[in-house]
Formats: C-alpha cells, structure tokens, sequence
C-alpha cells in the first residue's frame, strides 16, 4: 500500500491517462530511443519505406522539424519522414531485436 502512494506523489494521475488509451507518448518512454514505428503510408518513398513494416526511430538531430520523424529505412540510412506515415508501436524485448538485427542485415 506504501509503494502506491508513493506512485501517487510522482504522477500517478499521468500513468492512469495512458493506460486509459492503451498505447502513449506521455512519460520518461516517449523521449527513449530508439523507439518502433509501423509505416501506414510510403507514398512517394516506395523504395524506401514499405506498407505493414516496423521501422527504428532514431533520436532527432539539431535542426529536425519536429513534425518529422528519423527513421532508419530500408537504405540502411536515418532519414527524415513526415511523422503521419507512422504509428508508434510498443514492441517486446524479443521483437525489438529482430527489428534492430534485420536492419543491420540489410
């Protein structure tokens, strides 16, 4: 019961709206990278991004739009996409690394 009140003095109230919503962008785990996004849209990058796959979201440079997202595409390369192109995704342990070890494969 302790460790509950404790959660309550450091934002519980933020906690309780995410889990309302199933997945977040609020919290300390929206600003760790790299993070995954599954690709909704590739119109005009069809060699670049493809339709249904899990992309790594790398930490923004100086100068990126914040409208813009760091993607490590099918290139290998970290490029800038429009962020509504993705969705964020919550990935297991397991299925991050074969996200991340299938991007160094390519």
């Amino acid at each position: 019961m302790a460790g509950s009140a404790t959660q309550k003095s450091t934002g519980l109230k933020r906690t309780a709206s995410a889990a309302s919503s199933g997945r977040s962008n609020g919290g300390s785990r929206a600003n760790r990278y790299p993070w995954f996004a599954l690709c909704v849209d590739n119109h005009g990058h069809e060699g670049s991004l493809w339709v249904g796959k899990v992309y790594q979201v790398s930490k923004p440079e100086p100068g990126d739009a914040p409208h813009d997202l760091r993607v490590i595409d099918e290139e290998g390369e970290d490029y800038l996409y429009p962020v509504e192109r993705f969705v964020r995704v919550d990935l297991p342990p397991r299925a991050r690394k074969a996200v991340q070890s299938n991007r160094i494969q390519a």
